[in-house]
């Protein structure tokens, strides 16, 4: 390995973050280098974790490597990088790390207890995912008809009775939410846009690292019990 910099880091970030990432990037003015992989791989945790470890092994020669992923569906449990700190934040996915307020001091511990039952949640990274609701529900309409159709749909989409349109602050609402209107119509849900934040992403990109995250040093293994401790 060739000598570190010890100040040099990278991120891998998931595309269904772009807006947001983008957006503290510029807030920041970070010149960090990112990493992107494709939005949809969440619905395919076993190829996104070998995805994250080539990525986590190609990188040895840096300081720290910064993942925008939390839980992820068990997609990152069983991580980790041989020379490298990896930096994780501590939530279980995207939609815990984006539903915070951002009036809050970036500086103090979050709750996270923010998602609540029943709630379907979109950002734009998400309306753009090829799997996603209102694509989804025309699919399941087009293949099995009007009747049937909308008995798959109640099974698949009973337990939600809001669809929640998340402002980031990161991108335009206007068709966002014209989107989510779509989806409860299709669906007969309601639909309210509220509050959310990217302080989490701002606070992995400049190195304020509390106890919002997991800071595994080299050759440590990432596994549930650190999502669950605190203040490590």
């Amino acid at each position: 390995m060739r000598n570190v910099d010890k100040g040099e880091r990278i991120v891998i970030s998931c595309g269904m973050l772009a807006d947001e990432l983008k957006s503290v990037y510029e807030q920041t003015n970070s010149s960090l280098h990112v990493i992107w992989i494709r939005r949809g791989m969440h619905n395919f945790p076993a190829d996104l974790k070998k995805t994250l470890q080539r990525l986590i092994n190609e990188n040895q020669d840096k300081e720290a490597i910064l993942l925008t992923f939390g839980l992820c569906g068990n997609s990152t449990l069983g991580i980790t990088s041989e020379h490298t700190k990896l930096v994780i934040p501590r939530f279980h996915d995207c939609i815990h790390q984006l539903l915070l307020d951002n009036s809050r001091n970036q500086n103090t511990s979050l709750e996270k207890n923010q998602v609540s039952v029943g709630h379907y949640y979109l950002t734009r990274g998400w309306t753009l995912d090829r799997e996603e609701i209102y694509q989804q529900s025309r699919f399941i309409l087009q293949k099995y008809g009007e009747n049937m159709g909308r008995e798959i749909l109640g099974k698949l989409y009973e337990n939600y009775d809001e669809i929640n349109v998340i402002d980031t602050g990161a991108y335009s609402l206007e068709n966002v939410e014209e989107h989510a209107k779509k989806c409860g119509s299709l669906l007969n849900k309601n639909v309210k846009t509220i509050p959310g934040s990217t302080i989490i992403l701002k606070k992995l990109l400049t190195g304020n690292w509390d106890e919002d995250f997991i800071v595994l040093n080299p050759k440590e293994i990432l596994c549930r019990a650190h999502f669950y401790s605190r203040g490590q």
